[in-house]
């Protein structure tokens, strides 16, 4: 199984915390989802346990984009300088990430009424300010310093470059996407995936609302 199949492609949300998991049972609550016996053609009954995957078709989609242009043959016209043919990785990435962030902050701020928590989303509605200023207000650290708490300090890191090139490239700096950015990315895919489930089910679970990942975030647009 390639690394397009695996990560959070794989996932459901429990029913009993809303924690995410690709095998029973739930890593943090234990529960157990109950199989139905299903009739075969022949007679004979098999379990099956059928649940929805966590993830909403758009993220699907990113996925899917990101991987076909990574195997996509680099046969191109030749960009200016160091700038990368495939540099669209990058910007998709960076859309995927900051999808995941406005689903983990929606679910994060399940223990409060949904008026409430849309006020506070919109106050944080760019996500510089949600892994800075609002992940510090509800655990007294950044997103920054709780992945690092969880032994993703290097990770931590290379996310941070990839967010600072892709806004140098936005901003007019074309070549700050070279082909070794775009690899980095690509390299990182999976962990950033696992450590965003991990850091899920530490901080987003056992609340009072639970809101899956598929659900779409409500908010005015907004550019970054």
């Amino acid at each position: 199984m390639d690394d397009f199949h695996r990560g959070l492609i794989t996932q459901v949300h429990c029913y009993e915390c809303n924690a995410l998991y690709d095998r029973i049972p739930c890593p943090v609550c234990g529960h157990v989802i109950e199989a139905e016996k299903v009739r075969q053609p022949d007679g004979s009954y098999v379990e099956r346990r059928t649940v929805p995957g966590a993830l909403g078709w758009s993220t699907h989609l990113l996925l899917e984009m990101m991987r076909r242009e990574w195997e996509r043959a680099d046969d191109g016209p030749a960009p200016m300088g160091k700038t990368s043919r495939k540099l669209v990785i990058v910007i998709l990435f960076w859309t995927f990430f900051e999808s995941l962030m406005d689903r983990f902050y929606h679910a994060a701020l399940g223990d409060l009424d949904e008026a409430e928590a849309a006020k506070i989303l919109r106050k944080f509605k760019f996500v510089g300010g949600q892994l800075d200023e609002l992940h510090k207000s509800l655990w007294g650290m950044s997103f920054w310093e709780d992945l690092a708490a969880l032994d993703y300090v290097s990770l931590a890191e290379q996310i941070r470059t990839i967010q600072e090139r892709r806004n140098a490239f936005i901003h007019g700096d074309p070549e700050a996407i070279d082909d070794t950015l775009v690899a980095r990315t690509m390299g990182i895919l999976m962990d950033v995936q696992f450590a965003w489930i991990k850091l899920f089910n530490t901080r987003c679970t056992h609340k009072r609302r639970k809101i899956p990942i598929r659900h779409q975030v409500e908010r005015a647009a907004k550019t970054r």
